[in-house]
């Protein structure tokens, strides 16, 4: 296997690992959304961009990695220390709710955002609904 395709192949398990979009990825590199989705491309395929020596140094800083760690094997010290295919506990926990309470957003991408934006999330739905002595059931409690 050459080096550039042994380089988009951890940029693709980076990617992976980490629960981000192309979007995502390409804001932290510093580089456009489009760039960054050449350099994933498959070889061989027309446009494809590969993994030069300076977005590999972005990489590293910007997801605080090893030094070396796009020439390490594929699957070895994965940043969230999970091994390839092991659910977060993050999505441990969403898979074992009862009831999801979302229509439009699945639990999976639920569990791919982070925890303020988790926190920002539930602190808006607190927000909304009434307090607790406000509830129906309270209320009929009340009549």
């Amino acid at each position: 296997m050459e080096i550039a395709e042994h380089w988009r192949l951890r940029l693709i398990e980076l990617k992976n690992d980490l629960g981000l979009t192309q979007a995502s990825l390409a804001l932290k590199l510093d580089k456009s959304p489009d760039y960054v989705s050449r350099l994933l491309y498959e070889p061989h395929k027309k446009g494809r961009k590969n993994l030069g020596l300076q977005t590999i140094r972005t990489a590293t800083e910007s997801f605080e990695l090893p030094p070396g760690w796009f020439d390490m094997p594929t699957g070895s010290q994965l940043p969230s220390g999970r091994r390839p295919g092991t659910p977060s506990n993050d999505e441990r926990k969403v898979s074992s709710m009862t009831k999801w309470p979302f229509r439009r957003v699945t639990p999976a991408n639920y569990a791919r955002l982070t925890r303020a934006q988790q926190d920002h999330i539930e602190d808006t739905i607190q927000m909304i609904l009434p307090p607790a002595s406000e509830s129906p059931a309270a209320k009929r409690g009340r009549a």
